[in-house]
């Protein structure tokens, strides 16, 4: 077998396998499948070459030149198969057959025309080694050759005609099949039909299948490749590599005959050569790109470089997510070229566009567009017949979609994995269409898009925070006042505006020390100690007002993630209609309580004067009666000195003694009034312990009143049990923010706690609030005074009193007292 030989099996064996590849790329498609027929012809037409060349006799090279010529006539009939699958892609395989039934009539007579005598009397076998047989052509050769001719002519022209209806790349698959019908009428013509009528001997015919591997490459890259170039850049590319090609070898042999001719040593004038050449390459390169550039100036592609750098100025630029797509879309419409581009923004299930004016589509989820780029981000019309990520069935889904739409080519904007919008290109006015570097240009494009309309929708809210916040500042009932860790004020609501009659104009990026002297010391103390400070009552001088304004406050630092002291925030309430009522809720309390008392007075003091009475109108007639008149002296001493202990319990509840306040311990005071009435406790059944384990009890505390108001605790709850029980006194410390009111001295930090739990029958929880009311009482004998008095004793020392209770299990006085921080002389 002959190097020929080799060659030729070698090429018969990489176009089957090109042939079965591109089949397989896309089997359902029409193109894919008539290629494979084009494949066939063209291999039938190179065996027959094969099988020619190896021809032993004569006879026997006839006879497969007959065949190679038959066969190569259905090529032409191949190259507009593929035409027609092209330009009636919805077409099945038969349909385009059935197409061509006058072209398939007029091969078959040139196929029976090959066989006859009429067209070739036979061939010789000349002597010279490794010639292939000379046919001996007859009349119809001629015939041959002007339908081969013809039949290329008017495919091309059907070529050029479907080419100028065309857009897009349906355009660049039929310039590249055109293309191969070309180069292949060319070469083969050249070494089949014009060198033989030149030389007069057929011996070219046996390179005429090197057109074939051109022919199959070409047609495959332009039907199965998903990103084609366009001719323009294919040709500007071939010229640019030729010149070089050119530039290169003159460049190297021109070095080499001078240095063979200076250094007379062949060696150092191809190495030297070789180097100048290698160093050369790339200027070179880039120079006669540019020439190429110059050569094919009609071919107007996407400035790549410029588009970028003015998308990216766009993107770079902090604004709102309308005004950042409407600039871009307006930069790539003039990039590509195209009068319809525009993005759908997602919101929860569906796309909208951007401009509200415009006529743009509303798709939903669940439209086959959308479904297609959640699978494929991006999807370009004349690329979905070469894809299979899509079935048949969605990519014919898509493609009308598409059409219905008149959009070319849809991309996905993602942010975070997430489908947040579609970039929809129609077609381009110039009919061309979006090539691969403009798909990847275009693909950055939106990538960085994505990430500034990230940054868009943090800038967005971002902005309505700010503004949400600032409306809920002015809103606010309260004022709040914000310092930064450099005493500046950076917020001042309206509320703070009006209660500190100060205009936030005056008071905001100016030192707190602007503030009343009452805030800036509350603020300059919580920046220095980082404590929260909560619910202190002050009065603000402000002009109009006696007193001032009283204000209750918070003051809270911020701090970073780290610790770091941010500033402080403080927040108060102006509490002018809350002192209001709270007067007016006492006026009524005491016009109450004055009515109780009375009522009191009245029933406490009637029955007394009832028995008087009485005893008065039976005086002058028993008044000789000795025992009538002991009677009435004794009753008459008792009731009188009933009436004065009532109004001296009552004086003493009403104007109790100012009391005579110094340092006591509370214990002592405890331990004294425990012994006082351990007996009676004793003779009622009745335990008493005393659990003293505050470990501080210095107060300041009028003795007697102190002792008095335990004492009261300790009775009522005797009387509580009646018989058999338990009494616990306990005492332990505290915080201010354990009282159960507001502190009548915010900075008294320490305080002690006195409980005193018994085991008796409970309180009603519906009579719980008025135990402390003056004369309430549940007892047949008592006047209801005792525990009044204890509030107001315990009141005139700063003190707290409450009281818990469950019925059926027991009730808990609470007494809180402040501690002395330390004892003086």
């Amino acid at each position: 077998m002959t190097p020929r030989d080799l060659t030729l099996w070698i090429s018969v064996l990489a176009i089957a396998i090109l042939g079965g590849m591109v089949y397989t790329t896309n089997p359902r498609r029409t193109v894919n499948q008539h290629y494979v027929t084009t494949t066939a012809f063209i291999l039938g037409w190179m065996l027959c070459l094969a099988y020619g060349f190896q021809a032993e006799t004569g006879k026997q090279g006839a006879f497969w030149i007959r065949q190679a010529s038959a066969v190569g006539s259905c090529i032409a009939l191949a190259f507009n198969m593929l035409r027609l699958s092209l330009i009636h892609p919805q077409d099945g395989y038969w349909r385009i057959i059935g197409r061509m039934r006058w072209w398939c009539i007029g091969h078959i007579a040139i196929i029976y025309l090959c066989q006859t005598t009429f067209f070739m009397r036979g061939a010789t076998l000349p002597s010279t080694p490794n010639a292939v047989a000379e046919p001996i052509y007859g009349p119809g050769f001629t015939i041959y050759a002007l339908y081969m001719l013809g039949s290329h002519a008017i495919i091309w022209s059907l070529y050029l005609r479907d080419m100028k209806r065309s857009r897009g790349m349906r355009r660049a698959e039929l310039q590249y099949i055109l293309l191969a019908c070309f180069s292949f009428l060319l070469i083969g013509g050249l070494a089949a039909i014009f060198i033989p009528w030149i030389t007069g001997t057929s011996q070219s015919v046996q390179f005429s299948f090197l057109n074939a591997i051109l022919l199959e490459g070409v047609i495959a890259y332009g039907i199965a490749t998903r990103r084609i170039l366009s001719m323009a850049v294919l040709f500007r590319m071939i010229t640019a590599y030729t010149l070089l090609l050119i530039y290169l070898t003159v460049l190297y042999l021109g070095i080499f005959a001078v240095s063979a001719l200076l250094t007379e040593n062949i060696l150092i004038a191809h190495l030297l050569a070789a180097l100048v050449t290698a160093f050369s390459m790339a200027p070179a390169h880039t120079l006669l790109q540019r020439v190429a550039r110059r050569l094919f100036i009609h071919h107007q592609a996407i400035d790549t470089q410029y588009t970028v750098q003015e998308a990216t100025e766009v993107l770079q630029s902090i604004t709102t997510i309308p005004r950042l797509l409407m600039s871009f879309t307006d930069i790539i419409r003039k990039a590509v070229g195209t009068n319809r581009a525009f993005v759908l923004l997602r919101d929860r299930m569906e796309f909208f566009p951007v401009n509200a004016g415009a006529h743009e589509p509303v798709l939903s989820s669940a439209d086959a567009l959308v479904e297609a780029v959640q699978v494929e981000n991006m999807l370009i019309r004349d690329q979905l017949e070469r894809s299979t990520v899509l079935s048949s069935a969605q990519t014919q889904q898509v493609i009308e979609r598409l059409d219905e739409l008149e959009l070319e080519l849809v991309f996905g904007i993602r942010i975070r994995n997430e489908l947040a919008g579609i970039l929809c290109l129609g077609p381009r006015v110039s009919g061309r269409f979006y090539s691969r570097t403009e798909q990847e240009a275009l693909g950055l494009l939106c990538t960085q898009l994505a990430v500034s309309m990230e940054n868009a929708q943090l800038y967005t809210l971002a902005q309505n925070s700010r503004i949400y916040n600032e409306i809920l500042l002015d809103r606010l009932l309260s004022g709040v006042i914000a310092v930064d860790p450099d005493g500046n004020i950076t917020v001042f609501n309206r509320e703070a505006e009006q209660v500190l009659s100060q205009s936030s104009q005056e008071a905001l990026h100016n030192p707190y020390l602007l503030l009343p002297e009452a805030l800036s010391r509350q603020i300059e103390q919580t920046m220095k100690t980082g404590e929260v400070t909560r619910d202190v009552e002050l009065w603000l001088p402000r002009n109009g007002h006696v007193q001032g304004v009283p204000i209750r406050l918070s003051c809270t630092p911020v701090a970073s993630h780290d610790g770091t002291m941010r500033g402080a925030l403080l927040v108060f309430h102006d509490l002018t209609a809350i002192k209001r009522l709270e007067f007016q809720v006492q006026h009524n309390d005491r016009l109450a309580s004055i009515g109780r008392l009375s009522a009191g007075m009245a029933h406490e003091i009637k029955n007394p004067l009832v028995t008087l009475k009485t005893f008065t109108q039976l005086l002058p007639d028993c008044y000789q009666d000795e025992d009538f008149r002991n009677t009435f002296t004794k009753l008459v001493g008792s009731e009188v000195e009933r009436i004065d202990s009532t109004v001296r319990q009552l004086l003493q509840f009403a104007r109790p003694p100012a009391p005579t306040l110094r340092q006591l311990h509370l214990h002592t005071i405890l331990a004294d009034a425990v012994h006082m009435i351990r007996f009676q406790a004793e003779n009622e059944s009745i335990s008493i312990e005393a659990k003293l384990e505050a470990e501080y009890d210095l107060i300041r505390a009028d003795n007697d009143q102190c002792k008095q108001a335990i004492l009261n605790l300790l009775l009522n709850a005797i009387e509580a049990m009646k018989a058999r029980g338990s009494i616990t006194v306990l005492t332990d410390t505290c915080g201010s923010n354990d009282l159960p009111l507001p502190a009548a001295k915010p900075d008294q930090p320490r305080w002690i706690r006195l409980m005193v739990t018994d085991s008796g029958c409970g309180i009603a929880p519906d009579v719980i609030n008025t135990i402390f009311d003056p004369f309430y009482t549940t007892k047949a004998s008592g006047t209801g005074l005792g525990l009044s008095v204890v509030h107001g004793i315990i009141k005139e020392h700063d003190g707290q009193l409450d009281v818990s209770s469950t019925p059926g299990v027991g009730t808990t006085f609470y007494v809180y007292l402040p501690l002395l921080e330390e004892e003086t002389p």
